[in-house]
């Protein structure tokens, strides 16, 4: 039996599998049981009366709109980020001739239950804002997949399916998103090919959903993703939480402030931090 569980998204899980491990090298005696996914996916777990006791999300508005006040009393946003494109030779002046490129092949992980994915979704919607009739012409381009919810499936990292597991190596994928090949482009989180010396190109901010300037047209678009929820666009934000039924409320306060101990803005996330709600670590 863990002593604590721990979710998190993937735009976070290197930094939670780091996490878990210093939590468990400081804390022998405690077992966490470490599991990964989409946003979506972990929200509808709990909602679905899992019990899982601290959720590190790529969306805090999940958060606010399914969460609270029944399941969270309130929660930290630990960054910020914004939506960009990386594959090899893209970059901030040619974007969108190399996507539009016949031989391009357009990615984005699954919309329907990862904010990365959704998010995405929403850049391409938010194209025509940039130059008149570019979200058509993205969201039509012959090599994109599109959004037919069978094309798109998720093996989770850790358990479920595959039972408990000690530490950040459970049973599942290994976290991270498979490497492009040449003439891939992918709509990403920004932090990740910041961080990782990757090629990648700045979306204008009417597209990157990382400027708060912008708030009221990124509310424009909307996406509605497993379980039914219409999801409304916003600047992204990143937050971790403590269920509000957590049977193990002093680990999961320790693991969390392990986490935030974490220098978010050297991994490329934007420098927001801040606690909502009845937060008090």
């Amino acid at each position: 039996m863990a002593d604590l569980k721990v979710f998190s998204a993937g735009v976070a899980m290197r930094l939670a599998k780091q996490a878990v491990e210093a939590f468990e090298a400081e804390h022998p005696d405690l077992e966490v049981e470490f599991s990964g996914g989409g946003s979506v996916a972990g929200v509808n777990r709990l909602l679905g009366g899992e019990d899982l006791d601290v959720l590190i999300l790529a969306d805090q508005s999940a958060i606010d709109e399914q969460l609270m006040p029944d399941f969270a009393d309130g929660y930290f946003v630990w960054g910020g980020n914004e939506m960009c494109i990386t594959g090899k030779g893209i970059n901030s002046d040619n974007w969108k001739e190399v996507l539009l490129d016949p031989a391009s092949e357009v990615k984005h992980t699954n919309p329907y239950d990862d904010p990365s994915g959704y998010r995405a979704v929403m850049a391409m919607m938010l194209a025509d804002k940039v130059e008149d009739g570019l979200s058509d012409k993205l969201l039509h381009h012959p090599k994109y997949k599109g959004l037919d919810r069978d094309q798109y499936k998720r093996n989770p990292f850790g358990p479920p399916p595959g039972g408990p597991g000690k530490g950040p190596g459970g049973p599942g994928r290994k976290p991270g998103l498979p490497p492009l090949k040449d003439g891939e482009y992918r709509f990403t989180y920004l932090s990740g090919p910041a961080s990782s010396g990757a090629e990648y190109a700045k979306l204008p901010p009417e597209m990157s959903q990382g400027d708060p300037a912008y708030e009221d047209l990124y509310n424009s678009v909307t996406f509605t993703v497993d379980g039914g929820k219409v999801v409304k666009g916003t600047t992204v934000l990143h937050a971790i939480m403590i269920a509000k039924n957590t049977a193990h409320r002093e680990a999961a306060e320790a693991f969390v402030k392990e986490f935030l101990k974490t220098d978010f803005v050297a991994k490329g996330f934007t420098p927001v931090q801040k606690a909502v709600g009845d937060w008090n670590l």
